[in-house]
């Protein structure tokens, strides 16, 4: 009987020899694939890696810059250069500070919560549109004041006029005011952080429809309204230097401050026959300005 076992049990271990054997020429068929993939892909991975090279990190100082020397950065500035962006030490990259020039520097950290920047290079940047535009916008809930502030920024805005309005839904005191104009601040300078702008656009106050409307001094003003005329009729001849867009907040502008833009000769607006929502009416209005008159080229 143990003769018999015996004799049946060896198909059975030549069998598991067997499915060992495929099973190793199989993880060394896809070891040598995944080799030879690796060498071919190399090039492109150099092409790749060359290309992330050229592309430097930027950040915005808020610190004037001058001369071929150290510049230590502030907490803020260490933690969104080391822990966000994740920079190294001797790591290139690219600072400003908003007074139109980019300055090509190096990263040297000295400490775990200790960094400087060593300038070497200044540039001036040459991105600003000849198109002054200066953005009026009523004052919106959550996200919306935010995009908006974001893209008017990308889409080259040089003011900004935050403005609280008859139907405004947002409520703030003082001290909420004061971190709204810190947090836009920042919205800012980090859209100018990713759209290559080396001015940052000037933030004005939070302040009433009424009191911002006699200080805006522009060649063409516009307020829109969806019960207005399109944009392409009744504007000057001449190409105006600047241009002054008024946004409502979610619930539009009232009857009252319509009239009372229009005291101050600006020309009620719709773009297109579309009721738009206020961050989409401020990212609109500035791309048709920067289309007509600015460095847009279609």
């Amino acid at each position: 009987m143990r003769l018999g076992a015996e004799t049946c049990n060896l198909p059975s271990r030549s069998m598991r020899r067997y499915k060992c054997l495929m099973a190793f020429r199989v993880i060394w068929i896809l070891l040598f694939m995944a080799m030879i993939r690796k060498r071919l892909a190399l090039p492109y991975n150099k092409v790749l890696l060359m290309q992330k090279r050229d592309i430097l990190k930027r950040i915005y100082l808020n610190m004037p810059l001058h001369g071929q020397r150290l510049f230590p950065l502030d907490d803020a500035a260490f933690h969104h250069l080391c822990r966000v962006l994740r920079c190294r030490d001797g790591e290139p990259l690219t600072v400003f500070n908003g007074d139109g020039n980019d300055y090509l520097a190096t990263l040297q950290v000295s400490g775990k919560k200790q960094a400087a920047v060593q300038i070497n290079q200044v540039k001036n940047n040459q991105r600003e549109s000849p198109l002054h535009t200066i953005l009026i916008q009523g004052l919106s809930k959550g996200e919306r004041m935010d995009i908006a502030l974001q893209k008017a920024v990308e889409l080259g805005v040089n003011e900004i006029f935050p403005v609280k309005t008859q139907f405004c839904a947002v409520k703030l005191d003082d001290e909420r005011i004061k971190k709204k104009q810190r947090h836009w601040s920042g919205i800012i300078a980090a859209a100018c952080e990713q759209c290559q702008r080396a001015v940052l656009p000037i933030l004005h106050p939070l302040n009433t429809l009424e009191q911002v409307l006699p200080h805006i001094d522009a060649d063409c003003k516009w307020v829109l309204h969806p019960y207005a005329t399109t944009v392409d009729s009744n504007e000057p001849v001449a190409t105006p230097q600047q241009v002054a867009v008024l946004i409502g907040p979610e619930g539009g502008l009232s009857d009252t401050e319509v009239d009372w833009a229009i005291q101050y000769d600006f020309a009620p607006k719709i773009l297109g026959k579309r009721i738009l929502r206020t961050e989409t009416a401020a990212i609109a209005a500035l791309a048709a300005a920067q289309l007509r008159w600015g460095d847009w080229h279609v």
